[in-house]
């Protein structure tokens, strides 16, 4: 019975692979057709994504849902970066075009009118417990980097949230034990052991990305709970559309502030995801050299 339910749950992610990158393919056959009536300088205007620093994917990023952006000191600097390898634009540029429609046409009315169904404490305490969920991707990922003391910070703060904080829904390991979440993905877990950023990629419903980073998000989802606890691939995608859009509802106006401090929306948000996982990167490759060392 074991060896069938594993075969079962592996069996509905290549399926939920599949029908991705039916999405993906899809999406951009839409968008190419609805861009073949625009020219080049409005692309640059209108451009966007609902994602423009890092989407949060159940990995913990940030020690808070407002701490992304708030890393970034002048986002009109960040459009001048010009080190971006960036082969792709054309394609990225009709992403960036579908993820900022699908936020102002869909995601942020559904957001807004969730919000005032919603208080704030109560999708507060909704992220929190998708956080907590999500403490097996970010243990993984401090013992892969060798940050064994975050990785046992980890642990203590799912027992302590579980158990103090009504099964996540509360963070009383942070106001009460000063024990804080760590930053940790495969992304960065790559990086540590040497793989580079490689080519800007935007990809549909996700946003700023890279190969690398891709490829650790995929990894990451074999560590998140409710990808083998739920049934079918509907209630999976439901799911996980209502954890977004509770993040989404978290950080209304946030999209809308970059876009216009931006110049070239785009060009802004790529460098602004290079700039944050660069940092990133390089706080965890230099923990992971002085360890190394030692």
């Amino acid at each position: 019975m074991k060896r069938s339910t594993v075969s079962d749950h592996s069996g509905r992610f290549r399926v939920f692979l599949f029908m991705f990158m039916i999405i993906a393919v899809t999406g951009s056959v839409m968008v190419s057709e609805c861009w073949s009536g625009s020219n080049h300088s409005d692309t640059q205007t209108v451009a966007g994504d609902n994602a423009a620093v890092q989407s949060d994917n159940g990995s913990g990023q940030g020690n808070d849902y407002m701490t992304d952006e708030e890393d970034l000191d002048d986002w009109e600097d960040l459009e001048e970066s010009s080190d971006i390898w960036d082969p792709f634009e054309t394609f990225n540029r009709y992403m960036f075009t579908f993820n900022d429609r699908l936020y102002f046409w869909g995601v942020k009315p559904v957001a807004t009118a969730y919000s005032w169904v919603m208080p704030e404490p109560l999708r507060e305490s909704v992220y929190n417990g998708w956080q907590n969920l999500a403490t097996p991707v970010r243990v993984a990922n401090c013992i892969l980097q060798l940050k064994f003391k975050d990785a046992g910070v980890e642990i203590a703060r799912f027992f302590i949230n579980s158990i103090m904080g009504i099964g996540g829904l509360g963070d009383p390991a942070e106001r009460m034990f000063d024990l804080h979440r760590s930053d940790e993905d495969l992304g960065q877990t790559f990086a540590t052991w040497g793989v580079g950023f490689g080519p800007y990629l935007v990809l549909p419903f996700i946003g700023p990305s890279c190969p690398r980073d891709a490829i650790g998000l995929l990894g990451d989802s074999y560590l998140y709970p409710l990808n083998y606890y739920i049934g079918k691939f509907w209630q999976n995608a439901a799911i996980r559309a209502g954890k977004e859009m509770n993040l989404r509802s978290l950080r209304l106006g946030e999209y809308e502030d970059f876009k216009a401090a931006s110049l070239d929306p785009y060009v802004a948000a790529r460098s602004a995801y290079y700039q944050y996982r660069k940092n990133s990167v390089e706080k965890t490759s230099d923990y992971f050299k002085s360890f190394t060392l030692q």
